[in-house]
């Protein structure tokens, strides 16, 4: 009897190890850094030249076929990346005040080392901002949004 229960025992621990394995494997898939979000807007040219002057992106490409349709390009910034893409039939929702209320993502965000130096800059190039620094209730973070030139939100958190 007693074999049978140290047998039982490694077979559980063996299997625990197993689990464990797996659990460790997929924390290492799902390890993240950087982010990626699209857009999708009416002048390609200004918000491009809006994102690299007032949120320091860098272009990594561009494409525009002659005659074609469709204009993108992809930025850079620290390992979080933007699609900008410019259909000329494309056609802008209504004007609303609270894009939560439409379906999809209303804004993006981006986890940065001083929320404080940011804002100042930004405020310093003119940018529009939603709201200026704060702290949500319970939070232990602190947070601020701006929009660039086609009322997209974006929001940057840190301590």
């Amino acid at each position: 009897m007693a074999k049978f229960r140290l047998l039982v025992l490694v077979i559980c621990c063996l299997h625990a190890l197993t689990l464990q394995q797996r659990a460790e494997a997929s924390a290492q898939r799902w390890k993240a850094s950087g982010s990626f979000f699209a857009l999708s807007v009416r002048d390609i040219v200004s918000i491009t030249r809006w994102y690299q002057s007032s949120l320091g992106f860098e272009v990594l490409r561009e494409a525009d076929s002659s005659g074609a349709e469709v204009r993108s390009a992809m930025l850079e910034r620290d390992g979080n990346l933007i699609e900008v893409v410019q259909r000329d039939t494309a056609s802008a929702p209504p004007p609303m005040p609270d894009r939560s209320y439409q379906h999809g993502i209303f804004k993006v965000g981006f986890w940065v080392a001083d929320v404080d130096s940011l804002a100042r800059e930004l405020k310093q190039k003119k940018v529009a901002f939603v709201h200026g620094v704060v702290r949500p209730p319970g939070a232990g973070y602190r947070t601020f949004a701006v929009t660039d030139p086609e009322a997209n939100v974006v929001q940057f958190f840190g301590g």
